[in-house]
């Protein structure tokens, strides 16, 4: 596989306060797509070569207004499933999931881009 060659950079804004997040945020950023993803495909993070990699590190606390970044790289078909999530986000045909404390979409966090 060439991850290189299937890379996505989403920002996120967060819309209510995110507090108590770990140095790493990176295991529930996983967890966020893991969740996520599972609803629109069979197919496994491992399958998919699904590697997060979190821009904001360090950070204890998010407050509404701030931007949060995220680099993800995948193959081909993980490509496809992450186009495909983000037109559904995009056009409000998916619904809000709460599995995960920090990083909930539509309650914490918004997609930008």
């Amino acid at each position: 596989m060439n991850y290189l060659e299937y890379w996505i950079h989403l920002k996120f804004t967060v819309i209510k306060s995110i507090t108590n997040l770990p140095l790493y945020t990176g295991i529930h950023w996983s967890a966020f797509f893991r969740n996520e993803l599972r609803r629109i495909t069979s197919q496994s993070i491992d399958e998919l070569d699904l590697n997060v990699i979190p821009a904001n590190n360090n950070i204890h606390s998010l407050a509404p207004g701030e931007k949060v970044s995220i680099i993800l790289s995948t193959n081909e078909s993980g490509y496809l499933v992450l186009q495909k999530w983000i037109s559904l986000v995009k056009n409000e045909e998916i619904k809000t999931l709460s599995d995960n404390d920090h990083f909930i979409l539509k309650e914490t966090i918004e997609l930008e881009s």
